[in-house]
């Protein structure tokens, strides 16, 4: 019997092509299931969770790029409402907080931008990692753009952690606002450096991890700690891909000397109940995150 005559209706199922270039990447493990999309005759890998690969290199790496999530016709929407927003017009003077917080911050909670997580298959795929207590509701988004600028050509990004004050991000003064897992959908392609990446440093998960076992979590509060993380790198994504990080995975802006503005959304994650122990999470990298098994 169905779900549907059971009362309930038939999940969405989204996917991408199975002979796609980009497809192997996300081929699926035991819990994914093959579909052929409505009208259609390809045959598309319904993406549920990461494969053993994927697992690992987020468990060693702190992130990993999952290609083609979020299908064409729901990144090209939120594309289109963004440069709408920004064709009424970008006050010279808010650009400062916008880029710490958001641009186009009537747009943070609308549906064309929050569907780019809750109905794309990166809900599922994000879910599964953190076990069955599951994420807090989605409610918002940073809408993150990097303009092209020959001022920050060859500039070092300096790597932090989410969440810490600034005097434009709009965080309080003496506090960390920390989450579980940074969820990027990229919105228009970055596959080279310079052109706006975000920057992450691999493996400063464990560096971090280590740091704060030594001197309690809680020196956080006074600012990114002052370690080496070890060389950083540009994440290379293109529209329609989602990057997943964990949250204590350091990262940077990158430079934008490229003739195209980038474009992404991020969604900060929380497992139900992080914020009763979210200084213990610095310490425990793998807390919240039952889907992803120590070694």
């Amino acid at each position: 019997m169905s779900s549907f005559a059971r009362g309930r209706p038939e999940p969405r199922v989204y996917g991408v092509p199975k002979k796609s270039l980009r497809a192997p990447a996300l081929a699926v493990n035991a819990v994914g299931h093959q579909r052929t999309r409505p009208g259609s005759c390809i045959e598309t890998t319904v993406v549920e969770t990461l494969t053993g690969v994927q697992r690992d290199a987020l468990r060693a790496r702190g992130y990993v790029v999952l290609p083609g999530l979020v299908p064409r016709e729901r990144h090209e929407a939120a594309l289109r409402a963004i440069n709408a927003s920004l064709g009424r017009g970008l006050p010279p003077e808010d650009v400062p907080r916008m880029r710490a917080q958001s641009f186009c911050p009537e747009l943070q909670n609308a549906g064309v931008i929050l569907d780019l997580f809750r109905e794309t298959p990166a809900s599922a795929v994000a879910s599964s990692l953190v076990g069955k207590e599951g994420l807090e509701r989605v409610t918002t988004a940073q809408i993150a753009l990097s303009f092209p600028s020959d001022s920050n050509a060859g500039a070092r990004p300096h790597p932090h952690l989410d969440g810490m004050y600034t005097p434009d991000n709009g965080v309080p003064a003496g506090s960390v606002l920390s989450f579980t897992m940074l969820a990027g959908i990229v919105l228009s392609d970055a596959e080279q450096p310079d052109a706006g990446n975000l920057v992450v440093w691999p493996g400063s998960h464990r560096v971090l991890e280590r740091y704060f076992r030594a001197q309690g979590p809680k020196s956080l509060l006074s600012g990114m700690p002052d370690v080496d993380l070890g060389s950083p790198e540009p994440v290379r994504a293109r529209a329609g891909d989602v990057v997943l990080c964990h949250y204590q995975l350091a990262h940077a802006a990158g430079p934008n000397t490229s003739a195209h503005v980038r474009y992404a959304v991020y969604f900060r994650l929380k497992r139900k109940g992080h914020d009763r122990s979210k200084w213990e999470s610095l310490t425990d990298v793998w807390r919240e995150w039952p889907g992803i098994s120590a070694p």
